[in-house]
C-alpha cells in the first residue's frame, strides 16, 4: 500500500471496482485513473528497474522503520555513554534538553518550509491534545534516558518492548478500541 493510499473493505472494494470498470461504462478503452498498486504491475516488472520499483513500492515503509530503529539505537548507545562513560557526568535531563533543540529546530524549519496549517501551535481544538502527548513524551523520554543511568542498554531497550503492550491496553481502556474478531 502507498503512502496516502487508503485501505477499503472488500465491498467497498467492489463497489470502486464496479464503479470504475469500462464494461460498466460502456468504453472499450481502459480507465487513465489505476491504483498506485496496479502502476507498477505488468510487463515493467519482468525486467530489473521494473522489479526494483516494485521492492522499493511495497517495502519502503519497512525500510523507514529499520532506519528508525538504526537511529534509536545509536541514540541510547550515545545517551549511555553521556550518562556514564566519561569523567564528566550529564544528566538525562541536559541530553533532552539538547535533544528537544535539535528536534525542534529541525521540525520548526519543515513546518515554516511546508507552510504547515496552524504552524506552530497546531489546530486550536486539538491543542490540548498535544500539550498532554508531549507531556507524555517528556516523561516518557526522561524515565528512558533516565534508567540509563542504572541500568545495560540491553535491559533498559527489553523493558521499552513493554510499550506496544500498554498502548494496546491504554488504546483499549482510554479510546474504547476493540480488536477485530
Amino acid at each position: 500500500m502507498a503512502y496516502g493510499s487508503v485501505k477499503t473493505t472488500p465491498e467497498a472494494g467492489a463497489q470502486q471496482a464496479a464503479g470504475n470498470g469500462a464494461a460498466v461504462n460502456g468504453n472499450s478503452h481502459a480507465s487513465s485513473a489505476q491504483a498506485p498498486d496496479e502502476a507498477v504491475s505488468g510487463a515493467a516488472q519482468t525486467t530489473f528497474w521494473g522489479r526494483t520499483k516494485a521492492f522499493y513500492h511495497n517495502n519502503i515503509g519497512l525500510f523507514f522503520v529499520f532506519l528508525a530503529q538504526i537511529f534509536a539505537s545509536i541514540m541510547a548507545m550515545t545517551t549511555r555513554l553521556l550518562e556514564t562513560g566519561f569523567e564528566t557526568k550529564f544528566h538525562a535531563l541536559q541530553i533532552i534538553f539538547v535533544r528537544m533543540i535539535v528536534t525542534a529546530s529541525i521540525g520548526s524549519a519543515y513546518m515554516w518550509y511546508k507552510k504547515v496549517p496552524d504552524f506552530p501551535l497546531g489546530p486550536p481544538g486539538v491543542r490540548g491534545l498535544l500539550v498532554l502527548r508531549g507531556t507524555a513524551g517528556t516523561i516518557g523520554l526522561f524515565g528512558l534516558y533516565y534508567s540509563l543511568s542504572f541500568l545495560d542498554i540491553a535491559d533498559s531497550t527489553v523493558i521499552t518492548f513493554l510499550v506496544p503492550t500498554l498502548t494496546g491496553f491504554v488504546c483499549w481502556v482510554a479510546l474504547k478500541v476493540r480488536s477485530p474478531p
